[in-house]
């Protein structure tokens, strides 16, 4: 399902930034020790250079949370929510939290579609919503990853990218 022009722009900012920045995330990746936190951070204070990011944004009254939620304001007047949940896959084991790059990606997708987040769009006036479900890790498995799934969501949209020594993939879903 194509994704609208606006998303491909944020898709691209964010791939742009991934790459721009491989050797600061590879000797992340080395270090084995929770780099997905560092990652957020590091992407959520480079977000808020074009729009308003905030990290582990709670969801509504529950204790789920999602790992960025970035506001893209734009020169129109409307605001679009993009709701960014990241996998970050061990070197070592090849795992994301003791689970599969794909388990993992298709329980984030799975969560920000069941969550309620209409009082987001409310409370930051936007008119549009994504869901995107971005894997940063070994790129030897992607193309597998990527079809197993389009099975399970035929809904979602994705974009592969390897840059030298890790892949990219971001899962998208439009509303």
């Amino acid at each position: 399902m194509p994704v609208s022009d606006n998303t491909k722009k944020f898709i691209g900012w964010l791939n742009n930034y991934l790459v721009g920045h491989q050797a600061r995330i590879v000797q992340a990746m080395r270090t084995e020790a929770q780099w997905e936190v560092w990652l957020q951070v590091e992407m959520a204070v480079a977000l808020n250079s074009i729009g308003i990011a905030v990290r582990e944004q709670k969801y509504d009254d529950s204790r789920k949370s999602l790992d960025i939620l970035f506001v893209e304001r734009s020169s129109q007047q409307t605001n679009q929510l993009f709701v960014i949940e990241l996998k970050a896959e061990s070197l070592k084991t090849n795992l994301v939290s003791g689970r599969s790059m794909f388990s993992a990606l298709l329980s984030d997708l799975d969560k920000m579609q069941s969550l309620q987040v209409d009082n987001l769009k409310n409370k930051y006036s936007c008119s549009e919503l994504t869901y995107i479900a971005c894997g940063i890790g070994s790129p030897s498995k992607y193309e597998a990853i990527a079809r197993k799934m389009y099975r399970h969501n035929p809904n979602a949209t994705a974009t592969i990218n390897v840059a030298g020594q890790y892949g990219m993939y971001y899962f998208v879903v439009e509303k």
